[in-house]
């Protein structure tokens, strides 16, 4: 058990390395579209390695009564982590006025036009 829960860290710390650089490679030339889903699934595999890797840890460390502890809630957070990313990219595609938590907080390096109105 101990043995394909660390398999499966290794397969996503893989996957959120190969993200992370596609994420930095297209940088900020991509779409909203693009934006989006780097963001969902940088999200997505960063939270899903830290539940498989403390899942490891309780596979280690805690009782035998504790096994199952850890397994059941990273199944059903995969699945409402996977249900957020798509409904993310969705609304991305289909609503122009949408923006992600990043864009919303980054400074932009051109003013407002609407401010220097009187």
């Amino acid at each position: 058990m101990f043995i394909s829960w660390l398999c499966a860290g290794f397969y996503q710390a893989v996957l959120l390395g190969l993200m992370v650089i596609s994420a930095f490679r297209t940088g900020i030339h991509g779409g909203r579209l693009l934006r989006t889903i780097y963001y969902d699934g940088i999200f997505f595999y960063l939270y899903i390695l830290t539940l498989t890797l403390l899942n490891v840890l309780v596979i280690l460390l805690a009782p035998i009564e504790l096994l199952n502890l850890i397994g059941p809630h990273e199944r059903v957070i995969h699945s409402v982590l996977t249900s957020r990313a798509i409904l993310h990219i969705r609304r991305s595609f289909t609503n122009p006025a949408y923006s992600t938590i990043s864009e919303q907080f980054s400074i932009s390096s051109t003013p407002d036009p609407r401010a220097t109105q009187i």
